[in-house]
């Protein structure tokens, strides 16, 4: 792998992996590390959010209203109302057989229709967004539980977006939180930062000792083929995993269209394409396995940590097409090494 994300990582157990970069000079990025303390029993704990929606999604995703997505210079938070203010919140349970979705509500355009079997107990959910993209001002939040013995895994039928902006930030906030013996798949599609448009975007992931974990976020700066460069633009990023409590991966990403780290051989390298998988729990043994399906399935680009117990992978492509077809690849056999399931992609990614 030639170029690394824009964020600054210190290694866990394995300070010599090739997706290991250090701090860039102008991007403000970090990643903290903090070792597991002795818990003897597992349980679940939500990190307290640093971001927050308008007042009445906030409250509802129980998120502080009196804190609010930072917006860089020039950019402000739209006021409530000036967009669209939408949240999601989805609680999965054992029952029985398989897993149910036993919690799901929603308000303003951000649902989901039902659940899908396609593999006999696992619950797969698509998540849609009818307005098919989001202008500054707008404000998404999704909460995801999944509760012990429950199986979900989640995507989205298509590309988020976001558009161009004349000044307001566009927010997203997900909260994804994951009970002691309950296993989560995040897979959404990647998220398009069309040129001019300002981004926020936070995720956090709170798991329990005994959970399992598979999730990516994947981002396309702006629209090659429709002569859409990324030229202007802005994002703000947050993205942390918990376990028990304790930090396992902290990273934040602040950068503006033009900033030397998007060009720079020690960041995205003229990519335009930035993808990072998290899977937990991880071994030695696992990123081995790791590295060989990437050696042997021809995967250029993509790089592995191990940080503890968290397997990170990143990659870096100029097509998001492709990068979706590796990460399947990828996802397939590590997905029966962790869960004990072979790969069943979800039906959407055929359309």
């Amino acid at each position: 792998m030639n170029a690394s994300p824009a964020s600054s990582v210190s290694a866990g157990s394995d300070a010599s992996a090739a997706a290991d970069v250090s701090a860039a000079p102008d991007a403000s990025a970090a990643l903290e590390v903090s070792a597991l303390p002795d818990v003897s029993s597992p349980r679940s704990i939500s990190a307290a959010p640093s971001v927050s929606a308008s007042p009445t999604v906030a409250a509802a995703a129980g998120v502080s209203a009196e804190r609010s997505f930072s917006a860089p210079p020039n950019r402000s938070v739209a006021p409530e109302g000036a967009g669209w203010q939408a949240r999601l919140r989805l609680g999965f349970a054992h029952g029985g057989s398989r897993t149910v979705l036993r919690e799901r509500t929603h308000e303003g355009p951000l649902y989901v229709q039902r659940p899908f079997y396609p593999e006999g107990g696992v619950c797969h959910v698509y998540i849609l967004h009818p307005p098919a993209g989001m202008v500054g001002g707008d404000q998404l939040v999704t909460d995801i539980d999944v509760a012990g013995g429950a199986s979900a895994l989640i995507t989205t039928p298509a590309s988020a977006k976001v558009y161009r902006s004349a000044g307001p930030v566009a927010a997203i906030r997900q909260q994804l939180t994951v009970e002691a013996g309950g296993a989560l798949e995040w897979l959404p599609q990647d998220t398009i930062l069309f040129g001019g448009s300002s981004a926020a975007i936070h995720t956090e992931v709170s798991l329990a000792k005994s959970a399992r974990f598979m999730g990516w976020e994947v981002l396309s700066l702006g629209r090659p083929r429709s002569g859409d460069h990324y030229r202007a633009g802005d994002l703000r990023s947050r993205t942390q995993i918990r376990v028990d409590g304790a930090p396992r991966l902290i990273e934040r990403q602040f950068w503006n269209a033009g900033d030397t780290v998007l060009d720079a051989p020690w960041g995205l390298g003229g990519n335009r394409v930035v993808a990072a998988f998290y899977i937990y729990p991880a071994q030695p043994a696992l990123i081995q396995y790791a590295r060989e399906i990437i050696a042997s399935g021809g995967h250029d680009g993509f790089a592995a940590t191990l940080l503890d117990d968290l397997l990170v992978l990143r990659a870096l492509s100029n097509d998001a097409t492709a990068m979706r077809e590796q990460l399947a690849a990828i996802w397939s056999p590590l997905r029966e090494a962790v869960l004990g399931r072979p790969g069943c992609a979800p039906r959407i990614w055929a359309t």
